[in-house]
């Protein structure tokens, strides 16, 4: 599995704060509804999170969905980052499924660059 830049950080991102309030990776586990191996797994960067996971590991910790997956770093880089783009930059970066075709970190990522691409040659 290829990881994303988003992918990276949230697997970086749930090591840190598993350390920063000494959580083992089995009571996260317990937390998720998962087995220990699943832990492993999403800290090796071989699993990601389904969207209930990403859900119970925000209220787990307290921090907004938005912090894990490194959408208000995204933000913070773009020029122009006015309240519209925070709030499309965390819709893309949420956004599971199209249609019930399933979106990866890495279809969203190209979505940012095609907006990009369209907006740069527009004016």
């Amino acid at each position: 599995m290829e990881l994303t830049k988003t992918d990276k950080v949230l697997k970086d991102n749930i090591i840190s704060l598993r350390k920063k309030y000494k959580v083992n990776q089995i009571t996260l586990a317990h937390e998720l509804g998962v087995g220990r191996d699943a832990i492993i797994k999403l800290e090796n960067g071989t699993r990601r999170l389904s969207i209930n996971e990403l859900i119970k590991l925000s209220d787990f910790f307290k921090v907004p969905i938005t912090d894990l997956i490194g959408v208000s770093k995204i933000t913070e880089q773009r020029k122009y980052a006015t309240p519209i783009e925070t709030d499309l930059a965390r819709m893309i970066m949420l956004a599971t499924t199209y249609h019930d075709i399933p979106i990866s970190s890495k279809d969203r990522e190209r979505f940012w660059g095609y907006l990009d691409g369209y907006f740069a040659n527009k004016y």
